[in-house]
């Protein structure tokens, strides 16, 4: 399941990978329309939290949200993570993509958009997900695009640096 999937571009990529039990969540009627327009099939309209509550105990292989949880606030965040603990099955994966803010843009990406309440770092995110019961937090670098090492460059940060503090997206 992917919480906060918009139009369903990683639903699609996966349905043409081969992955058919797939489904998708988003909050705004707009995305779900495109999804619908773009014949995605499998993206539904609601809230994450109330589409968690209806399914089952250890339900789900995998759970995907990305750039969600810095939307939410801290009483939202903490309810999230125990549903999303709650319905995935043992050795079960939750992938979070959400911007770093332990890196060198961290406050730039926290604040470039008002909608956002919440920046983590690698600490904050492991202490947050290991408190609500999952047993092993992985922080995984993501790729450093050309414009972003431009900027940093600019700013007087060295490439090598970038590498370092960039990493830390979940």
């Amino acid at each position: 399941m992917e919480l906060g999937c918009g139009h369903g571009a990683l639903i699609h990529f996966a349905q043409q990978e081969g992955y058919h039990n797939i489904k998708g969540m988003d909050g705004s009627p707009e995305q779900v329309a495109a999804a619908e327009a773009l014949a995605i099939q499998g993206v539904e309209q609601g809230d994450v939290m109330e589409a968690l509550a209806w399914e089952p105990h250890a339900s789900f292989d995998s759970i995907v949200s990305f750039d969600l949880i810095e939307h939410l606030d801290c009483n939202e965040i903490l309810a999230l993570v125990d549903e999303v603990y709650r319905v995935l099955k043992p050795e079960g994966r939750w992938i979070i993509h959400t911007p770093n803010a332990g890196s060198p843009f961290g406050m730039r990406m926290r604040y470039r958009d008002f909608t956002h309440e919440m920046a983590f770092t690698r600490t904050s995110m492991t202490q947050l997900l290991l408190s609500s019961g999952f047993s092993r937090v992985s922080n995984l670098t993501a790729l450093v695009s050309q414009p972003v090492l431009l900027r940093a460059r600019r700013v007087g940060v060295k490439p090598r640096a970038m590498r370092n503090h960039v990493s830390g997206y979940l």
